[in-house]
């Protein structure tokens, strides 16, 4: 897919798990992101962070509609 930040929009994979039945999954994933790519972090402080971002994500979803 794609990944949009700071107006720039650029190819990014994801790599994610998948379980659950139904309407009742859960998702854990992961990505590697060049923050550099996207213009962040081009200052001084820029050169000593490492250029690849690492974010985890896991969430669940049980297919109830939320009240209001």
């Amino acid at each position: 897919g794609t990944l949009q930040m700071k107006g720039m929009t650029l190819p990014q994979t994801i790599s994610f798990r998948l379980t659950g039945e139904g309407l009742n999954r859960k998702a854990q994933g992961s990505a590697s992101i060049s923050r550099t790519a996207f213009g962040i972090g081009e200052g001084s402080a820029g050169e000593t962070l490492d250029p690849t971002v690492s974010v985890s994500f896991a969430f669940e979803a049980d297919g109830k509609i939320p009240a209001n």
